[in-house]
């Protein structure tokens, strides 16, 4: 992510997509966009960036507001074929599967530089894995969005409707679950401690429609000319973020710590915070700030608990703290939802 750069950020694709959605319902979205930071008057275009933090909280205000737990995998089935630009035809032209997906991971940061995606084997199956930081506070709208396109695609990828696709989810199961078996597939699991998307490692060898050879050299091109107008752009802050997390649910959290974590000074890593327009202690704040969010609304753990996986010595220091970032008690804003 740039260094000058407070956010990490997305490509405004995502607010193309529910804006697609929210054209069938009373919302709109140039209406919610100013809420969660972002302007009325913004492009949705491709290669226009906006924060990610921003997206993913207005998926989960356009959700709550319309009571649809499921808008965020509806979306991901919906977008159409080419939208997200460059980065879809790296896949949609690719010689075989295997190249689509390990396209996917090496330009996946045309897309976003706010998450990492992996790509492995594991026995007879292939996995797509998600890295995301509880920076960011509840996302399963996001990432049902995420795991629903990926589904989808992989679909068009290998022209068979019926690809067996497991969908793995750190939230807890909706009620309507049975969209999420429609739109991904029927072995789903919740509360799991990664997003994860896994199918036969069978496909690996299919040919996508779209491939062609000469537009895939182009297309190839393209992906890495933009990838290297990029590449000054460090991880740092992302890193940091990671490491931050890390130290919070380990119950010891500390400059020092941390900069040690990541074989760095104490100086050089406050340094890169000061260049990206935070501090080490308003970042902390703010990763406990979304991952108490994300315990308080998307879980049932108690209070006391709570207090003790954000590293409080005291619930009433939780609590004080709640009061300050959300202007109410941790119980009450878990009664408000």
């Amino acid at each position: 992510m740039g260094k000058a750069d407070r956010n990490p950020q997305i490509t405004a694709t995502a607010l193309l997509f529910i804006n697609m959605y929210l054209e069938t319902t009373h919302l709109n979205l140039r209406e919610l966009l100013p809420r969660v930071g972002i302007s009325a008057d913004i492009t949705m275009e491709p290669q226009v960036m906006v924060p990610l933090r921003s997206v993913i909280s207005l998926y989960e205000i356009a959700a709550k507001k319309l009571n649809d737990e499921t808008l965020g995998v509806v979306i991901g089935s919906m977008a159409p074929i080419g939208a997200p630009g460059v980065f879809d035809y790296t896949a949609l032209s690719a010689p075989t599967l295997d190249i689509a997906l390990k396209n996917w991971v090496r330009f996946h940061q045309m897309i976003s530089d706010g998450f990492c995606l992996n790509y492995e084997i594991d026995g007879e199956e292939c996995v797509l894995e998600w890295e995301f930081s509880d920076y960011y506070g509840p996302d399963a709208q996001f990432m049902g969005l995420a795991e629903s396109f990926v589904a989808s695609r992989l679909r068009h990828l290998v022209q068979d409707e019926t690809i067996s696709i497991t969908g793995i989810f750190q939230h807890p199961q909706p009620e309507r679950v049975d969209i999420y078996k429609k739109l991904i597939g029927e072995k789903l699991y919740f509360d799991e401690p990664k997003y994860q998307v896994r199918f036969p490692k069978y496909f690996l060898g299919f040919k996508p429609p779209g491939s062609e050879p000469n537009l895939y050299t182009l297309i190839e091109q393209a992906a890495l000319a933009e990838i290297e107008n990029r590449e000054n752009r460090s991880d740092d802050l992302f890193r940091i973020t990671q490491e931050i997390s890390n130290a919070i649910k380990k119950g010891k959290v500390s400059v020092n710590i941390v900069a040690a974590e990541m074989g760095m000074s104490t100086r050089s890593l406050q340094r890169s915070l000061e260049v990206s327009g935070t501090t080490f202690s308003q970042l902390t704040d703010d990763i406990r700030k979304s991952m108490a969010r994300r315990y308080l609304l998307e879980t049932e753990t108690p209070i006391n608990e709570i207090a003790f996986l954000l590293g409080y010595s005291e619930p009433s220091v939780f609590s004080r703290a709640g009061k300050a970032w959300f202007g109410v008690a941790p119980k009450d804003y878990r009664k408000q939802g």
